[in-house]
């Protein structure tokens, strides 16, 4: 039994992560933001851009 345990998890364990990644989304991000990303007046994780 305790062998059928671990085949059970090692098989569904790798199924939920992936499961889990594929229904990730982005967040809403507005358009004046994305703009400023692509024209480099602002960064996604606020620093200085030289």
């Amino acid at each position: 039994m305790n062998h059928e345990k671990k085949i059970i998890i090692v098989v569904l364990l790798p199924v939920v992560f992936f499961a889990q990644n594929s229904f990730a989304q982005e967040l809403y991000t507005p358009r004046n933001i994305k703009e400023a990303y692509s024209n480099g007046s602002r960064s996604k994780d606020g620093k200085q851009q030289d």
